[in-house]
């Protein structure tokens, strides 16, 4: 079976940072959802949000049946706004050290405003953007570039199709 770039860029990412919490924007079928709670700690913890009522339930059965266990994972069936503005409920003094958007490329710059305006990444979080190369994407690439901070940003920016 053919492992996919999207997926080992993802791994490697998620080895490298050793991530305790994790905010994934999108759930979309929890294919990213497995990859990451596969690698995270037993003490590891992934917050997952999609909008849609009946993904979000979908992509928890999906996570269920490969094996993980509820205390491993949360799935959060909100807006991504208004689950941000529940996290601090869900992490306590805790911070986020991976966010991967892949969610309405439109909501990152909201998102991750929102995210910092809450408190709740820390100085060295991860953030993954999914779908660089769309209109919303780009705004909040170059909000990070223009403004310091401590975040890295881990894009993986597809080839064009030939």
């Amino acid at each position: 079976m053919k492992r996919s770039k999207t997926g080992v860029f993802l791994d490697e990412v998620v080895r490298c940072e050793a991530p305790l919490r994790v905010l994934e924007l999108g759930m979309h079928c929890g294919y990213t959802s497995v990859r990451i709670l596969r690698l995270l700690p037993t003490c590891g913890k992934l917050l997952t949000v999609e909008m849609d009522p009946l993904t979000a339930e979908k992509g928890e059965e999906i996570l269920l049946v490969a094996g993980f266990k509820n205390s491993q994972f949360q799935v959060l069936p909100f807006s991504s706004a208004e689950a941000i503005s529940r996290l601090a409920s869900h992490l306590g003094e805790d911070r986020l050290d991976l966010v991967v958007m892949d969610h309405a490329p439109e909501q990152y710059l909201p998102d991750l405003l929102a995210l910092q305006r809450g408190n709740l990444l820390s100085k060295h979080s991860v953030l993954i953007l999914n779908r660089v190369v769309k209109a919303g994407a780009q705004a909040v690439l170059e909000y990070l570039t223009t403004k310091p901070h401590n975040y890295t940003v881990c894009q993986q920016v597809a080839s064009p199709r030939v």
